[in-house]
């Protein structure tokens, strides 16, 4: 938004590709949570090839997120917290096409710098998406696929399983997993509101050395405010859920051992309630709003 793109092209995949009936064409989000900030802006841009359904999108983003360690984590212990930022812009090219009568193919190649600190401080990150979507009814399209990145830690490949369900006039279900699950429920024209899962898999810093890999898993409840029938403003609130700050063998906390988990240096960011809130222009795929 990926970016890892699940949702919101901030997770897995990129935004022609998501199992879901709204495109936010530009956006910009923040989420605050204790010791874990993320600020995200992103733009989608899709461009129609023929009159059958061949689509071309376009999803460029720019990352930030900003995290606390306690200072005693570390040997020799540190005077006070420690704060890091990280950093990262990229994008994705997605090519759709129809095949059949029901069935639609995504492919998308990614690419993305993204960096620990100062800007030199990074590497470049490369991967793809495979997704296949079929239309059982009208109301009901099912996807499945796989994304695979190289990410500073390694080679990261997931399966994805995606769903956009229109249960009725004013309720859907979408999303792709394991990345991202969303209710939403059309309350009135002007404001809809549901619950939202995502999952954050991201790296910041030197392949193989100094970098951090972020594993964060926000479930909330939101409100979208539709100030017009395209600008929406959403506030989101809830819990992260198995949240990990980890760092490769160049991270200092990564000398004392009494830190570490697995092969990480483990900076224990603790799970915590967060806020997001975000500000998109924002195009329906479905129905007009009721």
């Amino acid at each position: 938004m990926v970016r890892q793109w699940l949702f919101a092209w901030s997770s897995l995949l990129p935004a022609g590709m998501c199992a879901q009936p709204l495109i936010d064409l530009l956006g910009a989000n923040v989420l605050v949570s204790e010791n874990l900030d993320r600020t995200e802006f992103s733009a989608t841009l899709p461009l129609q090839l023929d009159t059958v359904g061949q689509l071309l999108v376009i999803d460029p983003y720019w990352v930030q997120w900003r995290t606390v360690t306690a200072g005693d984590r570390y040997a020799p212990m540190s005077d006070g917290n420690v704060n890091e930022r990280m950093q990262g812009a990229g994008g994705a090219l997605t090519y759709v096409t129809p095949f059949g009568k029901r069935w639609k193919l995504a492919v998308a190649g990614i690419g993305r710098y993204h960096w620990l600190g100062e800007q030199r401080h990074g590497d470049i990150q490369y991967g793809g998406v495979l997704l296949a979507s079929r239309v059982c009814k009208p109301t009901l399209t099912l996807r499945t696929g796989v994304y695979i990145n190289h990410d500073a830690f390694g080679w990261f490949v997931m399966p994805l399983v995606g769903v956009d369900w229109r249960l009725d006039a004013k309720t859907n279900l979408y999303g792709v997993l394991p990345g991202s699950m969303n209710i939403e429920r059309k309350s009135a024209p002007w404001f809809h509101w549901g619950l939202s899962f995502r999952a954050y898999t991201s790296s910041f810093g030197v392949r193989d050395g100094d970098y951090r890999r972020i594993n964060e898993n926000p479930l909330g409840l939101y409100g979208d405010l539709y100030i017009t029938r395209t600008i929406v403003l959403r506030t989101e609130a809830g819990w992260c859920f198995f949240r990990q700050v980890l760092g490769g063998p160049g991270d200092p906390l990564y000398t004392n051992e009494e830190s570490h988990l697995r092969r990480y240096a483990d900076h224990a960011v603790a799970d915590a309630p967060y806020v997001r809130i975000l500000l998109a222009y924002r195009l329906r795929l479905d129905s007009k709003l009721p």
